[in-house]
């Protein structure tokens, strides 16, 4: 009877190494030589052979995430004598892009954990690879962008802890009181049409992908119609107007929901809402994380509906400074591109969106014991009392 060298050790099925034959080589602890075939046996077992995806981005051994390795750089490839490697997953049906080995120095995955024999070649391995770029695909344009990281993104904010401002029946102008509550009246406008878009993406018997997604007047229609431009300039000043009248640091209650980089995706974020709730009165509060804009397709609409709850819940919603809200960042990956596709007074919202960013705070202390940063801040060397 054939029988797997490490049947009673191995957490992954018993699985036969070949006909009539048995590993001799590791006396039943499991090797490179037998567990790839028990290991590619029970993942064929598992149903991923049937239409289910597989989980590139974990071993099959031990189903640890695997590590983007590679051994040496171009220039070496060229004169080593050392033998290419095997991609474990060559055989298995669920590859058939596999490259099949892998050349000395390409780049590859591998598990940290089990080591040599449970290499995964690029094709086989995670969908997402990182490199130390910045990189931005463009699929309207079809256009890539690929940049080394700045040494500094600087931020432009004043330096001083900020104070509450004057309420707004306070101020003396009559002119800028007005302009105040008509940006309210908008911010609320938009956060009821919000509402109705919530429901209708949300009970939608199809889905599609964010980018696939093509309304001509969605953002007119949820700013209710007019001058684009006009509204969302107007929108952007009342959101100054609140984000400067708080601190540098917010502070958010609990229960809290926090949601990290939207880049544009606005049907994510809508289904995202309806599948959580949106902001109300009796909500939990709310925390988005940054990087509002910039490679999705719906940038100007995402910063619609934050801006417009940020107006109508300034105590509910909370919304902290990203790498992407910096003028620097948004001209290089597409935000200033959306702006000025709304035509005329184009680069007045964009020059309107970010003054208000720059008013953006850095983080936000929830229940004061969490604290939410979109990213690093200088070398981390710091206390809250210095933001």
């Amino acid at each position: 009877m054939s029988q797997s060298c490490d049947e009673n050790t191995s957490l992954l099925a018993a699985a036969p190494v070949g006909d009539d034959e048995q590993c001799i080589s590791c006396g039943g602890a499991g090797c490179g030589v037998c567990r790839p075939k028990v290991a590619a046996d029970a993942f064929e077992d598992s149903g991923a052979s049937h239409g289910e995806e597989p989980k590139r981005a974990l071993c099959f051994n031990c189903n640890k995430s695997l590590s983007r390795s590679s051994d040496m750089n171009c220039v070496g490839r060229c004169f080593t004598c050392a033998s290419a490697k095997e991609c474990s997953r060559s055989h298995l049906e669920s590859f058939p892009e596999c490259y099949g080995e892998i050349l000395p120095g390409e780049l590859h995955f591998c598990c940290e954990v089990c080591g040599e024999g449970w290499e995964v070649c690029q094709a086989c391995g995670p969908g997402v690879v990182i490199e130390r770029k910045f990189d931005y695909y463009d699929p309207q344009k079809g256009t890539l962008v690929q940049e080394d990281i700045p040494d500094k993104v600087l931020h432009k904010r004043k330096s001083k802890k900020r104070g509450l401002v004057a309420s707004v029946q306070d101020e003396a102008d009559p002119e800028l009181v007005a302009s105040v509550k008509a940006g309210a009246d908008l911010a609320h406008g938009i956060v009821e049409r919000t509402r109705a878009l919530i429901e209708r993406v949300g009970n939608d018997a199809m889905e599609m992908r964010d980018q696939d997604w093509h309304e001509e007047s969605l953002l007119g229609d949820l700013l209710g119609g007019g001058d684009i431009a006009a509204s969302l300039v107007q929108l952007a000043g009342s959101a100054q107007k609140v984000l400067s009248s708080q601190t540098t640091v917010s502070e958010a209650t609990v229960p809290c929901k926090v949601y990290g980089d939207l880049h544009g995706q606005l049907r994510d974020l809508l289904l995202l809402l309806h599948m959580f709730g949106a902001p109300d009165d009796t909500s939990p509060s709310f925390v988005f994380n940054g990087d509002f804009v910039d490679r999705g397709k719906h940038q100007l609409e995402v910063v619609t509906i934050l801006l417009a709850f940020k107006v109508a819940m300034p105590d509910k919603v909370w919304l902290n400074r990203g790498n992407h809200e910096d003028p620097t960042m948004s001209k290089k990956y597409g935000f200033y591109d959306a702006c000025m596709a709304v035509g005329d007074g184009g680069s007045d919202v964009f020059a309107a969106l970010h003054s208000a960013f720059e008013w953006l705070p850095l983080g936000t202390v929830i229940g004061d014991r969490i604290l939410a940063v979109h990213g690093g801040i200088g070398d981390g060397e710091w206390l809250l009392d210095d933001l």
